[in-house]
């Protein structure tokens, strides 16, 4: 019977530690990530390319809305198109914004949506909010980042969150329009020069017959 009690206080007080440490932030918590997803690491020239913006490890509730600013190199990369997830609603119960200035997009949306509307479309901890399009525009190595968030949960409050790394791409070349090695050229120049020497000899034998 003792030796009951004992586990008993024993378990009560190891609870009691896990809820102190846990009130003042002693035990880690996995941290909310908004980052930078594309479909491949490389996109030929004049090709295009998905860039998705994901909430990885949401441990609130919801996400009610987000105010998100990715920076691209325009150097390699020109921006087409966004659109959104379903996660906060579609465009007839949420605002969507999507605003080009420079090199940088702004994109943003606010649902509509009760939280538990919210709540029940969010069941994953993962999820996709926009997605934008771009197109290779010239060979080298680019890419994407987020530079400014702001994500709200319920009730409208301030969610704090970590910022994914940088999103690499690298422009490559379109096989279809690759410019001959000079090798090929001085091939192709040699086999010219001697269908048109074999075209005048050709000629001129007959010239002589004729004769």
């Amino acid at each position: 019977m003792n030796f009951v009690m004992t586990a008993v206080n024993f378990k009560k007080r190891i609870i009691a530690i896990i809820c102190l440490f846990a009130s003042v932030g002693i035990l880690p918590v996995q941290a909310t990530v908004i980052s930078l997803e594309g479909t491949s690491p490389e996109v030929e020239v004049n090709n295009w390319i998905d860039i998705q913006v994901w909430v990885r490890d949401l441990n609130t509730d919801i996400i009610s809305g987000f105010d998100i600013d990715i920076t691209f190199d325009d150097s390699v990369l020109t921006f087409d198109e966004s659109s959104f997830g379903t996660l906060l609603g579609d465009n007839i119960n949420s605002f969507q914004s999507t605003v080009l200035t420079g090199n940088t997009i702004n994109v943003a949306e606010v649902s509509l949506l009760f939280d538990s509307e919210l709540q029940l479309l969010q069941a994953s901890s993962d999820f996709m909010l926009a997605s934008l399009r771009f197109w290779g525009t010239a060979v080298g190595l680019g890419g994407a980042s987020i530079t400014m968030t702001d994500v709200v949960g319920e009730n409208f409050t301030s969610l704090q969150v970590d910022i994914g790394q940088f999103f690499s791409i690298t422009v490559i070349p379109d096989p279809s329009r690759q410019v001959p090695e000079p090798s090929s050229w001085t091939l192709g120049l040699i086999a010219l020069l001697l269908m048109i020497l074999h075209t005048k000899k050709t000629k001129t034998n007959q010239s002589g017959d004729r004769l």
